[in-house]
């Protein structure tokens, strides 16, 4: 569970700016992504293996909606036993709304937080990293 954890807050960060370019405007949060924008990647996890559902190979979201700081995605996920799940999310970054922080506010750097609805609590920013991906230097 923690691999996969970790593996998700990674990507996150890696692909931030790409899902939820979200910004502080005048005390509002704002999302920077628009209805048809997605993000695709694949998965290879080491360590002992998780449960199936959460021993993913392959994880898509498809932007639907976005209402201010509402936006509403499908999330599309293929699991190491051939399994392929779908199902539609709801996310409001302005509530704490980020579904076990698959997508997170982005402009954010160390020490920065933000807040989790379904923990109760805000969560803190312990680092950035910079990864080098398929001849791209990505943030």
């Amino acid at each position: 569970m923690k691999a996969f954890t970790a593996l998700i807050l990674v990507s996150v960060i890696v692909y931030v700016s790409v899902i939820a370019l979200s910004t502080l405007a005048y005390g509002e949060v704002s999302v920077g992504v628009k209805k048809g924008d997605w993000i695709e990647y694949t998965i290879t996890m080491a360590g002992p293996p998780l449960d199936p559902i959460r021993n993913l190979t392959w994880y898509r979201m498809d932007i639907l909606e976005v209402d201010g700081a509402w936006f509403q995605v499908n999330k599309t996920a293929l699991s190491v036993n051939g399994a392929l799940s779908s199902s539609i999310w709801n996310f409001n970054l302005a509530e704490g709304q980020v579904q076990g922080w698959v997508i997170i506010p982005a402009n954010l750097g160390t020490g920065d937080t933000f807040f989790d609805a379904a923990k109760s609590l805000y969560i803190t920013i312990e680092g950035k990293s910079k990864k080098h991906c398929y001849g791209q230097t990505e943030r």
